[in-house]
């Protein structure tokens, strides 16, 4: 029996599928864990703080180029290239590691449990095991290194906020100091007096309410009394106002000092980052 001329093409085409490698895959879990911060009252988060949870940003960082070229770099360090590439080198010699990196990557994200799964496809299991082991500790050390950045950059920001803050105290305790210099008055002098004033205004008013003694004369004190408890009040007021308007701004020195020290503590040798690797790959 005569062959159709097409068929041994496809004969040596299912065997070549046939024989192809068979790819394994592996995956990496990432819990991603977001900071948090404490803000002074009233104040606006950072940019980068205010939008809502979104794991496409956790995507488009594990799918970079940036984090690319450090897998690259690591998987070179570990001398594994040569074994990456074995089974696509016949097909094209001209392959690169990157490239089937990127082809044989494969990334997912879960919104509702944030979380970012990272799988690589190799003929070789413990291949497959290792490239995802790598993509997960690069993106770990991505956001390590992206929160050590903000952090820097958030710290000397909230020094130099603070240092602003704290000539804004100082020119508030010396506006306290010229009213009590222009009105001969502190917190003690002026309890003292209103608690004078008050009394006496309270025995007038009593007496001219019985009727007893010169109602003319009792009127004349009433009325200066009620003056100059008129008076004592308003300047109780600003006093309070003042004494008021610095504690609000000591306490918002505070909050910034606190603030600031948060983010030095990100800073520090062995800071966490704000992602996980919950799973590693495992054969």
């Amino acid at each position: 029996m005569k062959l159709h001329p097409i068929v041994p093409v496809l004969i040596l085409l299912l065997a070549s599928v046939g024989c192809g490698p068979r790819h394994h895959s592996a995956t990496a879990t990432i819990q991603i864990v977001e900071r948090t911060h404490e803000y002074p009252e009233g104040e606006m988060k950072p940019n980068y703080m205010m939008a809502s949870f979104n794991i496409n940003y956790y995507l488009i960082v594990m799918q970079s180029q940036c984090l690319l070229d450090d897998v690259v770099s690591r998987l070179r360090k570990a001398e594994v290239e040569s074994n990456i590439l074995a089974p696509y080198i016949g097909h094209d010699p001209a392959v690169t590691l990157a490239a089937i990196l990127e082809e044989h990557r494969s990334v997912q994200g879960d919104q509702a449990q944030r979380t970012l799964r990272v799988s690589y496809r190799h003929p070789e299991p413990q291949i497959a095991v290792q490239v995802a082991n790598t993509f997960a500790d690069a993106f770990i050390a991505y956001q390590i290194m992206a929160n050590a950045q903000a952090s820097m950059q958030a710290v000397e920001d909230l020094s130099q906020r603070a240092e602003q803050q704290l000539v804004i105290i100082s020119e508030k305790k010396a506006a306290i100091a010229e009213f009590v210099r222009v009105n001969e008055l502190d917190e003690v002098s002026l309890d003292v007096i209103e608690s004078k004033l008050r009394a006496e205004f309270e025995r007038l008013e009593a007496e001219k309410t019985s009727g007893k003694g010169d109602s003319a004369s009792l009127q004349s004190d009433f009325d200066r009394k009620e003056l100059e408890l008129i008076q004592i009040s308003k300047l109780r007021i600003e006093y309070n106002s003042l004494k008021r308007d610095l504690v609000v701004q000591e306490s918002f020195y505070n909050a910034l000092k606190k603030r600031e020290q948060l983010e030095r503590e990100y800073l520090a040798p062995g800071a966490q980052a704000n992602a996980v690797i919950v799973e590693r790959a495992s054969l």
